[in-house]
């Protein structure tokens, strides 16, 4: 069964995505802003607005939305190899090189598992402590 929720996160990535197919590129972001209000914690969602950000030469909102694809929840899903790249080749703009996971993104290789101490834990208690 298909629910056609127009207030609903599926409703608004659909419609960014049409936009997006047909070079509509300033709707798709309005629809994807629509998403990412609708329910923040979804990676895919704010690494979608952050290509689309690039694509529309907006780098603080880019720069922004790449961030709060890191950040989002991971219990939605991982954080993707696409939006990682993103993040490790920043060049910050003075609006976010203070933020704690601008600073310590390059101490983070996203690779967990296999090893008795993982460097990632820690790097990632400083990110989230501020320091």
């Amino acid at each position: 069964m298909d629910i056609e929720d127009k207030n609903f996160i599926n409703y608004f990535l659909k419609k960014g995505d049409e936009c997006l197919k047909q070079n509509k590129f300033e709707q798709a972001v309005e629809y994807y802003i629509k998403s990412v209000n609708s329910c923040s914690e979804i990676s895919e969602v704010w690494c979608k607005l952050a290509s689309l950000y690039k694509r529309t030469d907006n780098e603080l909102a880019y720069q922004q939305a790449v961030i709060n694809s890191i950040l989002s929840n991971w219990s939605f899903g991982f954080p993707s190899q696409n939006v990682i790249r993103m993040l490790k080749s920043l060049r910050p703009l003075e609006e976010i090189k203070n933020h704690p996971l601008v600073i310590h993104r390059n101490n983070l290789d996203f690779k967990f598992g296999g090893t008795k101490e993982n460097p990632n834990y820690h790097t990632m208690k400083k990110i989230i402590d501020g320091s």
